[in-house]
């Protein structure tokens, strides 16, 4: 689990080199595995490539080529 603050973001180096920026007022629970990443965003704004989202609404994986994508959750 990572929670940021309003003064801080964290950047997150997965083991297939992905890497998801998390913003400021941020709270997400990561489940890392070695081919696929799964990252349940509870309140905030996350980037990713290839990473699974999952929201309390919704649930986002990408699958065509990875592309910069951005995710907000309030």
């Amino acid at each position: 689990t990572i929670r940021t603050f309003a003064d801080s973001f964290a950047k997150v180096l997965f083991p297939t080199k992905e890497v998801t920026k998390i913003s400021p007022n941020s709270l997400v629970v990561i489940k890392p595995r070695e081919l696929e990443q799964e990252v349940n965003l509870i309140r905030g704004e996350i980037y990713f490539r290839k990473a699974k989202i999952q929201t309390p609404s919704a649930i986002l994986k990408p699958v065509q080529r990875p592309s910069s994508l951005q995710l907000s959750c309030m």
